[in-house]
């Protein structure tokens, strides 16, 4: 301390035994950093800046637009489009999902496929059974058309016979 003040002592070899010494006041040496010191800030606000917009960017390709792109292609789905095919990716998290999202449009549309047989099926059983029931009918009808003309003749042949027995 030098005259009540902090101060900084630095010395240099001038020659063999000859040597300098200063004292240097604190407020002039930590005045001599100031402007390292507002570098140094400014260095890492900059570089704050940049890792920020590069981490954005980076989450953006990485996981932003495929979860867009996997969101849209739901949509898609959900509307009944099942010829969406999501493009193949690295094999990271999102490239498995995408992996897996393709997988379960295959089998949607396997299945589909597979219901429109059965219906096609189904439809042409039913047509087939319409079709005998409809021929069973008009056999009945034809059976129930013979049964009244035999009753009707019963009937007249019983009144007949009723009418004969009276009358001598």
């Amino acid at each position: 301390e030098f005259d009540n003040q902090l101060v900084y002592i630095q010395g240099k070899q001038l020659h063999d035994n000859l040597y300098l010494f200063a004292l240097l006041p604190e407020k002039d040496v930590l005045a001599a950093g100031q402007w390292l010191r507002t570098l140094f800030a400014i260095a890492i606000l900059v570089s704050t800046i940049i890792t920020v917009i590069l981490l954005f960017f980076a989450l953006n390709y990485l996981v932003i637009k495929p979860v867009h792109i996997l969101a849209i292609a739901s949509r898609e789905i959900g509307a009944g489009n099942l010829d969406i095919q999501l493009p193949a990716r690295p094999e990271d998290e999102i490239g498995s999902l995408y992996f897996c999202f393709n997988q379960m449009v295959k089998r949607l549309r396997s299945a589909l496929t597979q219901i429109e047989q059965v219906n096609a099926d189904l439809e042409e059983k039913v047509r087939l059974r319409t079709l005998s029931l409809e021929q069973l009918n008009r056999e009945l009808e034809v059976e129930r058309q013979k049964a009244d003309a035999a009753n009707l003749a019963k009937s007249e042949f019983i009144a007949n016979i009723s009418h004969e027995l009276r009358t001598p």
